[in-house]
């Protein structure tokens, strides 16, 4: 993963890259660190560093689908390689066949970079690379739960074809990034529970947290933070941002989230959670069932529907949609 002079061109060698993850704090000192929080800490990285690659090879505006996403993943898809015993030490590996792929950007450079942005964090004064966007940040932001935990700093070590480069991450760029990230709210509030429901179809990312007593709290949050709340879903989590609160009683009736922390210690039974409705989100619910809550009837014979049909131009788009969607599959045998 080093340019080949040779050639005169900015064709890649075929070397493995080995990125080190470094931990250091009282946890570390004292073997206290979980394993959802060692989990934690990977997803983080390897979210961000998705969303970077997505970022550098989509441009600014993200398609939040399509075909191109399983080889944007594959480009920095980091694979396990060593740790070191009695501390919290992870060497990862990125390797020659990922350079492989068509777009034509080596993962090297893309885990460069994010070395760089890293390591801006910790300097105020220093410009942040453009391509660090929100939807990187909040991937680097699943850190910050680690940094309460007695972990006091992270070290991110890149070494390839003989040249290293190094980054840190602990409480000054924690600082920073929540800055960065932060928006102006008029009653900002914060929220602690169950992330178990969410749809990502709609123009921003909806989902539901359910507090400790089992009452719902509608989200929405901007499309860049949807790899944040795929890592939150299923598990306990704290957000923060600008809700909306019903004035006679103080009740929250939903958020604008602009911070999304997970604790994945935390235990989903035994909680007071309405489990009928979020086994129906997850499995469905019978047609008649839905006509029924919906109050949908039939329509009468001769009677138009009162909607708008599709032209035929929305139609071939819709087609051609549908197509490109089912290509990969389809390529893939499934």
């Amino acid at each position: 993963m080093v340019p080949n002079e040779e050639k005169g061109t900015s064709e890649w060698a075929k070397e493995t890259g080995f990125l080190t993850v470094k931990m250091t704090g009282p946890s570390v000192r004292s073997g206290a660190i979980l394993v959802q929080d060692l989990e934690a800490a990977l997803s983080g990285l390897r979210t961000s560093l998705e969303c970077l690659a997505k970022r550098k090879i989509e441009g600014p505006t993200l398609p939040r689908r399509g075909p191109r996403i399983k080889e944007v993943k594959a480009r920095v898809r980091l694979y396990f390689r060593d740790y070191t015993p009695g501390s919290a030490v992870l060497k990862l590996e990125l390797r020659p066949e990922q350079h492989e792929l068509t777009t034509g950007l080596p993962g090297e450079e893309i885990v460069t970079e994010w070395m760089d942005g890293a390591n801006a964090l910790r300097d105020p004064a220093r410009k942040m690379p453009e391509s660090f966007d929100e939807s990187v940040l909040s991937g680097i932001e699943m850190l910050n739960p680690l940094l309460t935990k007695g972990i006091d700093e992270f070290e991110f070590i890149w070494e390839s074809g003989g040249r290293s480069r190094r980054a840190k991450y602990d409480a000054p760029a924690s600082s920073r990034l929540k800055t960065l990230l932060l928006r102006p709210a008029a009653n900002r509030r914060t929220v602690s529970g169950f992330l178990l429901s969410a749809d990502f179809l709609s123009p921003d990312v909806k989902f539901t947290v359910f507090t400790d007593d089992g009452r719902p709290v509608p989200c929405t949050t901007p499309p860049e933070r949807l790899g944040v709340v795929l890592e939150g879903l299923m598990n306990y989590v704290r957000i923060s941002g600008d809700a909306t609160v019903q004035k006679e009683t103080g009740e929250i009736r939903s958020i604008r989230v602009d911070s999304l922390e997970v604790d994945r210690s935390a235990e989903l039974l035994g909680r007071a959670l309405p489990y009928d409705e979020i086994r129906d989100f997850w499995m469905g619910t019978e047609l008649d069932q839905l006509m029924e809550r919906q109050q949908v009837g039939p329509i009468p014979v001769g009677e138009s529907p009162d909607w708008t049909p599709p032209s035929d131009e929305e139609w071939d788009r819709y087609l051609s949609a549908l197509g490109r969607r089912r290509r990969p599959k389809l390529m893939e045998g499934e």
